[in-house]
């Protein structure tokens, strides 16, 4: 059964975007940001997107240093590691998504294990998630926001 915005309200939740490029961010909820319509609808208790962190830290190839941004990853090792095989890490700032690390390189969709690649629940953006620090979330939508001066 699809979770409901009420039942992880408080709870961590994370979930991926898909860029115009192909390549992956992961999104952190710090329990209270917005989450699409669609990431909840294909998620459940016993199947959310947080199952595939592991998979992508254990099957990535390290290619650098990520670069902090803003106020950084904090003590969250895994987005760390997820960075550093090249997906975008942003987390919810009480009124909208901020980039905390910016991977040396991007890793492509294409390039995951077809198996973790078909299970994988992503929002689809048209935009480059290389030039956007900020988002938000509108109903299933994800925006890019204008870069603060």
């Amino acid at each position: 059964m699809p979770l409901t915005p009420d039942e992880i309200r408080g709870i961590e939740f994370d979930w991926f975007i898909r860029d115009s490029a192909g390549h992956l961010a992961l999104v952190s909820t710090a329990g209270f940001g917005p989450v699409p319509t669609s990431v909840l609808a294909v998620s459940s208790e016993e199947s959310s997107p947080i199952d595939h962190i592991e998979q992508l830290v254990e099957g990535g190839r390290v290619m650098g240093q990520p670069i902090i941004v803003g106020k950084g990853p904090g003590g969250c090792q895994e987005w760390w590691l997820l960075a550093e095989r090249g997906i975008h890490v942003f987390d919810w700032s009480g009124d909208e998504y901020r980039r905390v690390l910016r991977p040396p390189r991007s890793v492509e969709v294409s390039a995951l294990e077809d198996d973790l690649a078909s299970r994988l629940a992503f929002v689809a953006v048209s935009f480059d998630l290389s030039n956007v620090d900020r988002l938000g979330v509108v109903g299933s939508r994800v925006v890019a926001l204008p870069r603060l001066s």
